[in-house]
């Protein structure tokens, strides 16, 4: 490369770029995800063990990038501050990034520039739509691998187009592996030319390299993991693809509460034998529509053609929900669409390279720049790749980085093409993507100062209070189990998946209260909010199972929610503390359900001369609404039988909206009959957990939270204003949040 274009030209690449990283906010030792603590956890083992493992003395392979981990030791067996050392570290490889995609940029437009210069200009396009990018900014402030695995790439394609797939590029090749797993995507298309191009001498060479750099690492996954593939990847599938959001249970419904609830509650139905006493919680698909029809039959629930109607399962695919997935992501970044449309209009431009014919194309392509041909083939396989098999777009896209340097180097390549017919418009259009960028940078810059207050406040706040607050030995369950393990500092027991694939099956039933059980937790530390109260499943132990759970309420800490293009499970962090784990007997089941001292709201109302509402506890976060999922919250009840009670009774929690219709109410029988009542304690506090659905979708509006219990299963709704309804409070849904009102707001309401 020529100092004319090297220098004079770097130093505004690398003020551009330095401009962006400050203006983002930094807070000392706060990095914007729970992931980047997992990394430090590693490798702080690593350094003061010699091991590879998340709980000192467990090997395990929780980290996805074990490169990542091995490049950090060295700094901080330096006794290095290792928050400045990663941020910096990222820095420099984002520079380098930058860089080298300038550098791959001039390689592959050599051939359609009239000039040097018009090669230099275009050149250092790439370079500073990376710098601009407020996403890749991002993921260089997170504290995560990317930055590595992104130069690692960069370094192995400007090798390919040098030396072809030979010992060196398979060298670096097994690194990107290591640095990411789905590095292996651009290495199989490196193999697949060399292959289709007949160099098989230099193809078996640098596989043979390749295969030397990943097999301990290889060899590692199989014996701690028994499986080739690691941890960390199938706990994210179990958690977010093979349970809730399988694509083949889209839509589906609640069936015991007839209200169409989205992809999760199929597994869950609930049945009250009235009958026989029984309580039955069983957890299955519902399957086809006569499956469907059967089980409603068996459960005694109404079987009409017009609640089937409203449950119709709705087969798609696997395309089809990706696509509408990143639709929803790029509504929340609308300057996302500018850019996406000037990079199309690149592509389907960089036809008149070569005049538009097919044979031009194919010389272009196949010949003069095989290059191009690689980063598309590339990005069309990664991105297959996740639309197939991992689907997790709503993470800021920092699954889909490769993407981004694919596009800020194709894209440029077509505007070159473009700029040979039309140089006024290709001008303005260049300078369209770059303004958009930039503007792109104001919105990320907010996202970035929104993750790390999250983090700051909900999640570090919750690992100095427990490293702080629990005895040194105690064993905690969590399924965000960076912070907790890294600033905790408590023996950390994995409900992710991450770490230790043995909670997988359980994660995949979404039944893990046996294996917290099995694994003796002191406490459970929940990433409040739906999806991953869902994902766990905890809260069914208190209602089935070998033992039944019985938590108590320690602490929490939260923050307020904030609109972002990520699946966000952690505005507030609850840590419960195991009280005990109950035999279902009769004495087992009174003490699971027996009062735990915990504070509520005092309602103090006599149902009839033998059972007393003594009051209810409702979770008073703001609820976020997920795609795919309804909204939900945490309610528990508490009872006292004055006397014997000598029947049923059913418990009407309800929603009116501000003119005081009725919306919704939802029914259920106390403790679903898992106490039975002929076995209640007279005298003693009854308490109940339950976590409920509301129906979706629900309009903008006010609602009123309402109690009511009875020995009627079905409320008259002509009668309903006869009925005596107790108020528990308000909220108002904004549409895609559910805020708790205060008490000011509650009075005006009223």
């Amino acid at each position: 490369m020529t100092s004319r274009f090297s220098w004079p030209r770097l130093p505004l690449l690398a003020l551009a770029l330095l401009i962006t990283w400050v203006c983002f906010p930094k807070r000392y030792n706060v990095f914007p995800l729970d992931d980047a603590y997992i990394h430090l956890s590693y490798v702080k083992n690593l350094a003061e063990t010699g091991s590879l493992c998340f709980n000192p003395g467990e090997p395990s392979l929780g980290t996805s990038s074990p490169l990542w981990v091995v490049f950090l030791v060295p700094f901080y067996m330096a006794e290095l501050d290792m928050y400045w050392t990663v941020q910096i570290a990222n820095l420099l490889l984002l520079g380098a990034v930058c860089y080298l995609a300038t550098d791959i940029m001039r390689t592959l437009a050599v051939p359609l520039c009239s000039s040097e210069g018009e090669t230099t200009a275009w050149s250092l396009f790439p370079g500073l739509l990376l710098a601009l990018n407020g996403n890749v900014l991002w993921f260089a402030l997170s504290g995560m691998e990317t930055m590595l695995y992104l130069c690692l790439c960069l370094v192995s394609f400007k090798l390919y187009l040098q030396k072809g797939f030979d010992h060196v590029t398979g060298f670096v090749s097994g690194l990107v592996f290591l640095a990411r797993e789905t590095g292996l995507v651009l290495a199989l298309v490196f193999i697949a030319a060399d292959f289709a191009h007949g160099r098989f001498r230099s193809l078996g060479k640098g596989v043979a390299a390749m295969l030397l750099v990943t097999s301990p690492y290889l060899w590692l996954t199989v014996r701690l993991t028994g499986d080739w593939v690691p941890s960390t990847a199938r706990g994210k599938l179990a958690s977010y693809v093979d349970g809730g959001l399988d694509w083949k249970r889209i839509p589906k419904a609640d069936l015991h509460n007839e209200i169409a609830i989205q992809g999760l509650i199929e597994k869950r139905i609930l049945r009250e034998d009235v009958t026989s006493h029984d309580h039955v919680l069983f957890c299955e698909d519902i399957g086809t529509e006569s499956e469907l029809s059967e089980r409603l039959h068996a459960a005694g629930i109404p079987n009409d053609e017009g609640l089937l109607a409203k449950w119709r399962v709705t087969h798609r695919n696997h395309v089809y929900w990706y696509l509408k997935t990143a639709f929803l992501y790029q509504r929340y970044q609308p300057h996302n669409w500018l850019l996406m449309a000037v990079v199309c209009a690149s592509l389907i431009s960089l036809s008149s390279v070569t005049g538009g014919s097919r044979q031009g194309i194919s010389s272009y392509f196949l010949g003069r720049s095989v290059g191009c041909s690689l980063l598309i083939a590339w990005g069309l396989l990664h991105l297959s790749l996740h639309a197939v098999s991992f689907r997790t777009l709503l993470h800021n896209t920092r699954y889909l980085a490769d993407e981004y340097l694919i596009l800020a180097i194709v894209g440029p390549l077509g505007l070159v093409g473009f700029s040979r017919r039309y140089p006024h418009t290709t001008r303005l259009l260049a300078g369209i993507a770059l303004l958009v960028c930039g503007c792109g940078l104001f919105y990320w810059r907010e996202v970035y100062a929104h993750n790390i207050k999250q983090v700051n406040d909900a999640y570090i706040q919750m690992g100095n209070w427990i490293r702080q607050n629990t005895p040194e030995d105690a064993r905690i369950a969590a399924f965000d189990i960076g912070i907790l393990r890294y600033l905790g500092n408590r023996y950390t027991i994995d409900l992710g998946g991450l770490v230790d694939s043995s909670v997988i099956p359980y994660l995949a039933r979404r039944e893990c209260g046996e294996y917290v059980r099995q694994r003796n937790a002191d406490y459970l530390l929940y990433s409040r909010n739906l999806e991953v109260d869902y994902f766990t499943g905890l809260y069914l132990a208190e209602y089935q199972g070998q033992r039944l759970l019985k938590q108590t309420p320690v602490v929490h800490f939260e923050t307020p929610q904030y609109p972002a293009p990520v699946l966000l499970h952690s505005f507030r962090m609850d840590l419960t503390r195991v009280t005990g784990w109950f035999e279902p007997t009769a004495g087992g089941i009174q003490r699971a359900f027996s009062y735990d001292e915990r504070s509520f709201k005092v309602i103090n109302k006599m149902v009839d001369d033998r059972l007393e509402l003594v009051g209810c506890d409702i979770d008073q976060r703001v609820i976020e609404l997920i795609p795919y999922y309804p909204y939900g919250v945490n309610v528990v009840f508490f009872f006292k039988a004055r006397q014997h009670l000598g029947g049923f009774y059913w418990i009407h929690l309800a929603l009116f909206d501000s003119d005081g219709n009725l919306f919704y109410v939802f029914t259920h029988v106390p403790t679903h009959n898992l106490l039975p009542f002929d076995q209640w304690p007279v005298g003693q506090i009854v308490q109940e957990h339950h976590l409920l659905f509301a129906p979706t979708p629900m309009p903008k509006a006010k609602f009123r939270v309402r109690v009511t219990v009875n020995r009627v299963p079905y409320l008259d709704r002509s009668r309903i204003d006869e009925l005596p309804w107790y108020e528990l409070g308000t909220f108002e849904n904004l549409g895609n949040t559910l805020h708790p009102m205060d008490h000011q707001q509650l009075m005006c309401f009223r």
